[in-house]
């Protein structure tokens, strides 16, 4: 392990270390393993049980990537997603047993740029969506989430990272099972694709950089000022996993944001999804109260 840890830190910069502990993270045996049986009897049962279909795969992984930032002296803050719905394929970067680093990179690429667009670092970036078509992806533009991140660049340097590295994807042609589903969904003209549950969260948490995880050690070289996890209560236990207890209670209707300040002084908060906390009328509540927690003045974008 010390090997593996070496060869990462050497890289000459913190995107070619982030995508390296993600690379090491992937090759684990344990990882590998699961990546090759494509999740496990679990997920098939509750496929048919509550889609009507056995039809899944594994998303791509999502690998964290930083731009670079004008503003020096504003304070890093990372914001922690829950997973990234419709993130490809894992046979694009894992066709014949072996991982495919362009296809890594071009992953990661795209995160730099996303953050570069959010940020204000590129005013009117082009780059290429899922589909191919090169614009400003629809989603960074308008979502909940990336308001929210935008809401947050004015006063910090922001960085997005995610919980969940990677997902099961189902694709199913009845969209009235559509209350079945716990998680985020998103609709096609002619199928749904959908984020599954359960997860085997056991893999996030695995300790195979040295006494750390893998989010852990993206914190690490990343060195943020503050850490926003902006994770419902279900991903509870991912977090859990991955970073330890650092709350001691949950976001409630009366509390939408919790803090812990560490002992190595970095902060950290944690809130809803911002999907979920504009459909419960809460989101500029939620604005606040970070602006309050960070003293700073915390404005929602139009």
């Amino acid at each position: 392990m010390t090997k593996i840890l070496d060869k990462c830190d050497q890289q000459k910069t913190k995107n070619e270390q982030l995508l390296c502990v993600t690379k090491q993270w992937l090759e684990n045996d344990e990882v590998k393993d699961w990546i090759e049986r494509a999740g496990d009897q679990r997920i098939s049962n509750w496929l048919k049980k509550n889609l009507g279909t056995n039809e899944y795969f594994l998303s791509e992984p999502f690998i964290m990537g930083i731009p670079e930032y004008t503003d020096k002296n504003k304070k890093l803050i990372m914001v922690v997603g829950q997973e990234t719905d419709l993130w490809g394929n894992m046979k694009n970067i894992y066709p014949n047993g072996d991982f495919n680093i362009t296809n890594m990179t071009r992953l990661q690429n795209w995160v730099v740029q996303a953050m570069a667009y959010i940020n204000g670092i590129e005013n009117n970036p082009k780059w290429q969506n899922y589909d191919g078509v090169n614009d400003v992806p629809v989603n960074v533009r308008n979502s909940p989430f990336f308001n929210f991140l935008k809401a947050l660049a004015k006063h910090f340097n922001v960085c997005w990272n995610n919980l969940d590295k990677i997902h099961y994807t189902a694709i199913i042609n009845d969209v009235s099972v559509e209350d079945d589903i716990k998680n985020a969904t998103q609709s096609t003209p002619k199928h749904k694709v959908v984020t599954l549950y359960p997860k085997d969260e056991t893999l996030l948490g695995k300790k195979i950089f040295g006494d750390k995880s893998l989010l852990q050690k993206e914190m690490e070289i990343v060195k943020p000022n503050i850490v926003l996890f902006l994770t419902g209560p279900n991903y509870k236990h991912s977090m859990e996993q991955s970073v330890g207890r650092i709350f001691e209670e949950d976001p409630s209707i009366n509390k939408k944001v919790i803090k812990c300040e560490t002992k190595d002084k970095t902060i950290y908060l944690w809130t809803y999804h911002p999907g979920y906390l504009q459909r419960k009328s809460a989101y500029d509540e939620v604005l606040n109260n970070i602006s309050n927690s960070l003293n700073v003045n915390i404005e929602q974008q139009d």
